[in-house]
């Protein structure tokens, strides 16, 4: 149960998937990669066009235009323009890439190994609170009776005080019994209750922090 819901186990389980995550992305750019690229454009033209006669001649005819004209080319794709092209990349040696890729997995394996950690901590945290509420409760019930036997031996002593067979000496000192006996079966009982608390604590959430860092782009039971 602690280890499906303490919240430093889910934690440290989110962060391992993510370090896996980024650890396939940075073997991914260690292998050829074969790119389809793509553009696509439009253009227009305006402004008043003079017709000359010949190459730096005469101008025969004007045709007025102007920012209308390129607005109403571009909208009506007069004159668009693309390219298509495959873009083929593949790395030679020992690159930068490898050395993030290598970095990432021993960090993963680092990650790995320190949740085991972590999971065995918790295990051994749980199983520590349950023997010790194991332990507590059978000081109750050794402190139960206690008790019980201080009041019988109260109850005898009230008993042969009133038929004058003994003094109020011994009546006090049961009583005292009595009263020391109540004390212990009551810490025992809060003694119980601060470790049923922590028994429960134990398998909800932890303040440790486990420790495990993230792998970035660059490299780098006892039941209740």
């Amino acid at each position: 149960m602690a280890l499906d819901r303490r919240t430093d186990i889910t934690r440290a389980r989110q962060q391992r998937d993510i370090n896996n995550i980024n650890v396939r992305a940075l073997r991914n750019n260690t292998l050829p990669a074969l790119d389809l690229i793509g553009t696509y454009q439009l253009q227009g033209q305006g402004g008043t066009r003079f017709n000359r006669a010949g190459l730096g001649g005469n101008v025969l005819t004007v045709v007025p235009g102007g920012y209308g004209d390129a607005v109403d080319q571009l909208l009506d794709t007069n004159f668009p323009t693309w390219t298509v092209q495959l873009q083929f990349s593949y790395p030679i040696g020992r690159s930068a890439a490898e050395a993030a890729h290598a970095r990432g997995r021993l960090e993963l394996q680092q990650t790995d190994a320190q949740l085991r950690q972590l999971e065995l901590q918790v295990a051994t945290e749980v199983t520590n609170a349950a023997l010790q509420l194991g332990s507590i409760q059978q000081r109750i019930e050794a402190a139960t009776a206690a008790r019980e036997l201080a009041e019988q031996q109260l109850e005898a002593e009230e008993t042969k005080f009133e038929v004058g067979t003994t003094t109020s000496f011994f009546v006090v000192q049961a009583q005292r019994d009595l009263a020391t006996a109540q004390d212990a079966e009551l810490r025992a009982i809060l003694d119980y209750q601060k470790a049923l608390i922590e028994f429960e604590r134990s398998q909800e959430t932890s303040l440790n922090r486990s420790g495990i860092s993230i792998v970035g782009g660059g490299g780098g039971g006892f039941g209740p």
